[in-house]
């Protein structure tokens, strides 16, 4: 829902999904006033309401960014690098050959990745040092994808997690 973060800001919120196959009801919840995640996975347990613009509905474990997408975060204390993970399938590399994303923070570049092979590939970005607290991450993805009735339909990236990563590359810890 477009401007869902911003409608529901200081409020409580659930978001409810049914998964047929498990026969269940799974229930993602943020409390009134608590910050964003440091971290964002696209799978059934997205903070949705962290996807502030730009963003196609979940498809399995990744989702479409539009050309540009926008995301809210919190920085930790400590935050060393920025990871991206993103779904390069064997449509998407027949389609661009190349994929590119730049990652922005608070509209500052923090890096660029290219993607030109298959599979899932995860990128991080050095980051140098700032304050903990909220941040807005930005993804320009080229080439466009359009797609549609009259190519009404834009994709950018197909994008699986992205954001913080305070120890050190390789070793695996997320905030």
């Amino acid at each position: 829902d477009k401007g869902l973060a911003e409608s529901t800001a200081g409020q409580d919120l659930a978001l409810l999904s049914w998964h047929p196959a498990e026969g269940k009801f799974l229930v993602v919840r943020r409390p009134a006033g608590e910050p964003p995640s440091a971290y964002v996975r696209m799978d059934r347990t997205t903070p949705v309401w962290q996807l502030l613009e730009g963003w196609q509905p979940r498809a399995g474990f990744f989702r479409w960014s539009g050309p540009s997408a926008r995301a809210a975060l919190t920085r930790p204390e400590g935050a060393r690098r920025f990871e991206l993970v993103v779904n390069a399938g064997p449509s998407y590399i027949q389609y661009v050959r190349r994929g590119e994303v730049d990652v922005l923070l608070n509209g500052q570049p923090i890096g660029h990745a290219e993607f030109t092979r298959e599979g899932w590939q995860t990128v991080s970005f050095d980051l140098a040092p700032a304050p903990p607290g909220p941040v807005e991450v930005t993804f320009r993805a080229r080439p466009e994808i359009r797609t549609g009735p009259d190519n009404k339909l834009v994709f950018g990236a197909p994008i699986g997690a992205f954001g913080f990563v305070t120890a050190p590359s390789g070793r695996g810890a997320r905030s």
